[in-house]
């Protein structure tokens, strides 16, 4: 899954003060929480303001129109932005909808990496993940994806619990489900991941797999249920032996033994090879060069149906090593 989130930080770092309740109507708009060094111009252009705040909650209007209208109002009066979207987010329009969780999203990413933010502001940002949250329970699939992802990459517990509640409901996939917890802290997300490891889904798996198989506490399981099993889908076992081979101190100690066994996909062995190249704490030395290459040519004996030019394909990877 392409991590989308930080595609909304463009959102100017002014929403970080744009802490308003929700606009119900135009004529609620109090310019006396607009800076005072933007005041004068925000009510010189009062009129103008309040226009387009009528626009985009004209449910006559078609959601394209009123989305553009939104995206203009925070293009040129951010201060309102925030409050607007709040209140349109969970329109029918699917179109408003997903450009009022973009200016959401973008507004809790800008709030969370702020500074000695100050009470008002946590107010603020609870209460936008809150609708976050909703969008994520009844929005349309774009904009549950988005606030999905924003949930997960920020840590939220209650978009996490909605993400897995959704699944529940056959909402999202356990592929999709996957992709979302693993944009978060393994402390908070690992949990969420560990029964994905028994999904249907071989896509899910490989994700949990690699997500999980860089903690300590995790690599026994990843270890022996999935590189040392060769009965499950070649896919598993390479994901394990990846990831496996770049976090796990011990991983030379028993690699050989995987190997060298005469049943070893060759997806496994350059698995192998390429975790230990992206392995940055224990990278690999001449030593174990030398003995990647010896088992290379027992692998090549005890697989004698294996095509050399991939073995050849693998022996350029430890040359890289070098």
């Amino acid at each position: 899954m392409e991590k989308r989130l930080f595609s909304v930080i463009w959102l100017s770092a002014i929403w970080l003060t744009a802490l308003w309740p929700p606009v119900a109507t135009a004529e609620e708009i109090d310019f006396d929480s607009v800076p005072a060094e933007l005041r004068d111009s925000y009510e010189a252009q009062k009129a103008e303001i309040e226009a387009l705040i009528e626009r985009i909650k004209d449910e006559g209007l078609s959601g394209n129109v009123r989305a553009e209208e939104l995206a203009n109002l925070q293009l040129q009066f951010p201060y309102l932005s925030l409050p607007v979207a709040s209140s349109v987010a969970l329109t029918e329009s699917e179109p408003l909808q997903l450009t009022a969780t973009r200016i959401l999203v973008g507004s809790v990413v800008m709030m969370n990496h702020a500074a000695n933010a100050d009470h008002q502001m946590h107010k603020q940002f609870a209460a936008t993940m809150d609708i976050l949250a909703q969008i994520v329970e009844r929005g349309s699939p774009s904009a549950r994806s988005l606030a999905a992802e924003a949930g997960a990459s920020l840590g939220d517990k209650g978009i996490l619990g909605e993400i897995e509640n959704q699944n529940s409901k056959g909402v999202f996939n356990d592929a999709d489900t996957v992709g979302y917890f693993t944009l978060a802290d393994p402390e908070l997300a690992a949990i969420y991941v560990d029964k994905y490891l028994n999904s249907e889904s071989v896509a899910a798996q490989k994700q949990a797999i690699a997500y999980l198989g860089s903690l300590t506490d995790y690599q026994n399981t990843i270890r022996q249920d999935y590189l040392f099993d060769s009965r499950k889908p070649t896919e598993l076992q390479a994901a394990a032996a990846r990831v496996l081979a770049r976090t796990d101190a011990d991983f030379a100690l028993y690699s050989d033994k995987v190997i060298k066994r005469d049943d070893t996909p060759i997806e496994v062995v350059d698995a192998i090879i390429r975790g230990s190249i992206e392995n940055k704490k224990n990278p690999v030395d001449a030593e174990q060069i030398s003995k990647y290459e010896t088992i290379l040519q027992d692998y090549s004996k005890a697989n004698p149906d294996v095509d050399i030019q991939e073995l050849n394909a693998i022996q350029k990877k430890i040359q890289t090593l070098q």
